[in-house]
This record gives structure tokens, C-alpha cells and sequence, in this order.
């Protein structure tokens, strides 16, 4: 006769989610960043494009 153990119903542990300030913090500063990066990829564009 054998017995199944249920290790997630007995060991899983979950974390604790982040809260929106965080999440939404975190999503401003990859905005940003990509902005950035859009504006200096297109101020290197204009600037070799020639008269």
C-alpha cells in the first residue's frame, strides 16, 4: 500500500506580490529608457542623412 505527498500543498511557500506603486514605477523607468533610446537612435539618424 503506498501514500502520495503533496509537496507543493506542504512545503510551497508563495511569495508576496509586488504592490502597483512598485510595478507601475518599474514600467515609468523602462518608458523612459526606451525614449531615450528611441530619441538618440533617431538623432543619430538625422545627423547622417546629409544635407
Amino acid at each position: 500500500m503506498g501514500y502520495e505527498i503533496s509537496f507543493n500543498r506542504y512545503f510551497y511557500k508563495p511569495k508576496a506580490l509586488r504592490s502597483l506603486d512598485e510595478i507601475r514605477a518599474d514600467l515609468l523607468a523602462v518608458e523612459k529608457e526606451a525614449e531615450g533610446l528611441l530619441e538618440e537612435i533617431l538623432g543619430k539618424a538625422r545627423i547622417g542623412e546629409g544635407p
